[in-house]
C-alpha cells in the first residue's frame, strides 16, 4: 500500500521541475491548453493534478490532500494557494507535507 507520503513525494517529484508545473489549470498538454491530469497529453500540472496523475486512488488523494491542507491552514484552498504563490513556494509546501506525513505516519506504526 501507498503511503500518504509516498503520494507526496510523487507529486512534488512530479512537478519539481518548473516546466512541469503550471497554474489555473489542474493539467496542461505541450501547447499549453488545458487538459486533464490523467489525460495521455498532460505534461504540466497544479498540485491537485499532480496528486491525480500520480495517484488513481481517491482516498490516497484526500489523504494527501489534507495534509496539505494543514499546511496551508484550514480555510484556504489548496488550488488557490498553487495560483497565488510561486513554484518554490509550492514545492516548500508540499516539503512540509511530506514531513507531516511521515511523522504522523511512524506514530501509527
Amino acid at each position: 500500500m501507498t503511503t500518504t507520503a509516498e503520494i507526496l513525494q510523487k507529486a512534488r517529484d512530479l512537478i519539481s521541475d518548473e516546466k512541469n508545473w503550471t497554474q489555473l489549470s489542474e493539467a496542461r498538454d505541450a501547447n499549453g491548453h488545458p487538459t486533464l491530469a490523467e489525460g495521455p497529453t498532460a505534461c504540466s500540472f497544479c498540485i491537485n493534478g499532480a496528486l491525480q496523475k500520480v495517484c488513481p486512488d481517491y482516498c490516497g488523494r484526500i489523504n494527501a490532500r489534507h495534509v496539505l491542507a494543514v499546511e496551508v491552514g484550514y480555510g484556504r484552498s489548496i488550488s488557490k494557494f498553487n495560483d497565488t504563490h510561486r513554484h518554490d513556494e509550492v514545492l516548500s509546501l508540499f516539503d512540509r507535507a511530506i514531513k507531516r506525513a511521515i511523522s504522523s505516519e511512524k506514530q501509527h506504526d
